[in-house]
């Protein structure tokens, strides 16, 4: 290694043979070191890291360092070192009250850095230790995001549709909020869903607390979707139109715009309302990369590529297809790949795109998702009627076959 204002070690590999090969005691005295010099107003997080490494047992002032420090990161839209301070302070804490606490905040940091296998271990954790109602309703939430988000399988809608109903007593908005997490679900598991379909979601929360005056963006998604869900598009339409405007363009939290802007995707495009669902979708990838929420960003990708691919824009729906498949691999996400069955059926290779569908067809099936399994349904007839428009006798010679649907106003517009 070179010695000089930084330690250089000619490999990294080295550098954590160094580390790994000292004795415990050894390392514990060096991060206590480390943790002296450095400045506590300059660099806080890093001192407080070399603090809890350099720890032998439980110790609550460390423990409220790193939770101070998690909420630091998570301002920086650093959500993995969020969730990486917090697991530490729930190993630093010996009480079995603030333990458990810790344990659910580090729980939904891990759910929404994408460590959903993290997120359930937590859950475990906050669940052996003493909690009141609305904790454990809302670890029975954070169960239903992580099958949301993990898998969007068909064991989901009844995880949140139990949690909205245990949370109307504890606390209304949270209940409001976890119903339109359930609908959410419910139009992901499709047929596949264990209980509470659409429609049964769809009336449990139109029977939920009333909204507030003003209503919140969320309470008017919900409103429009439980329509939709029990009446019918033509009823719903006006609440749908005003909720997709809010959810593009209008002043809305970060948080609340990806938590429930897939939501109100859905209902700009039951409407056709292409405009605002471009708008919508664009902004939240933005702020999911921004924020660094890898659980929230693998669904906005995907309806992105969807976008571009119908845009005509096949370049960058291939990129933000590829950009799908690198978070899915990192967070271990299940959900069907649509941006990729959509671009396959709309390039017209029948043997290319029929192969990709027959397989997302047998992984959705096997995961429960019925909206994989009609998207797969639906661009197999694309890819037909593609492969015909370009191959078939009513094809003007010498002309070649449009593939950009006329109905998509803007090309463009798809950041890779």
């Amino acid at each position: 290694m070179e010695i000089g204002t930084l330690v250089r070690f000619r490999h990294p590999l080295v550098r954590s043979a160094v580390y790994r090969s000292a004795a415990l005691p050894d390392r514990q005295a060096v991060h206590l070191v480390l943790a002296e010099v450095t400045d506590r107003d300059l660099d806080p997080d890093r001192r407080a890291w070399h603090l809890a490494a350099a720890a032998a047992g439980p110790d609550e002032g460390v423990a409220a360092e790193l939770e101070r420090s998690a909420g630091r990161a998570q301002a920086r839209g650093g959500m993995a070192a969020a969730a990486a301070f917090l697991q530490r302070a729930v190993a630093l804490t010996a009480e079995p009250g603030p333990r458990a606490g810790r344990a659910l905040a580090a729980a939904y940091a891990s759910l929404q850095a994408g460590a959903f296998d993290a997120a359930l271990e937590l859950a475990a954790t906050a669940e052996a230790g003493p909690l009141d109602d609305l904790q454990r309703a809302r670890v029975g939430l954070l169960r239903g995001q992580v099958a949301l988000f993990a898998s969007a399988g068909g064991e989901a809608p009844a995880l949140l549709l139990r949690a909205a109903r245990q949370l109307e007593p504890l606390d209304g908005g949270l209940a409001r909020q976890t119903y339109l997490d359930a609908w959410t679900a419910a139009v992901f598991a499709g047929q596949f869903a264990h209980a509470g379909n659409v429609r049964e979601v769809s009336l449990a929360a139109r029977s939920a607390p009333p909204a507030p005056d003003p209503p919140a963006p969320y309470d008017l998604l919900l409103d429009g979707v439980a329509v939709l869900g029990t009446d019918g598009r033509a009823a719903a339409a006006p609440m749908l139109r005003r909720a997709a405007r809010v959810f593009a363009e209008g002043e809305i939290a970060v948080e609340e715009g990806l938590r429930w802007g897939w939501a109100a995707a859905l209902g700009a495009c039951v409407l056709w309302d292409v405009e605002s669902w471009q708008s919508l979708v664009l902004r939240q990838v933005q702020s999911a990369r921004e924020a660094g929420l890898l659980g929230q960003l693998m669904l906005y990708v995907h309806a992105l590529g969807t976008i571009a691919a119908w845009c005509g824009d096949f370049a960058a729906a291939a990129s933000l297809i590829a950009e799908g498949d690198a978070i899915a691999e990192a967070t271990g996400t299940r959900v069907a790949p649509f941006a990729a069955v959509v671009l396959a059926g709309l390039r017209g290779s029948e043997a290319e795109a029929t192969q990709l569908i027959e397989a997302v067809t047998k992984d959705a099936r096997a995961a429960g998702q019925g909206l994989g399994v009609q998207f797969c349904h639906g661009c197999r007839q694309s890819c037909a009627t593609v492969s015909a428009a370009t191959t078939g006798p009513c094809r003007r010679p010498g002309r070649p076959a449009s593939r950009r649907p006329t109905c998509i106003p803007r090309r463009g517009r798809f950041p890779s």
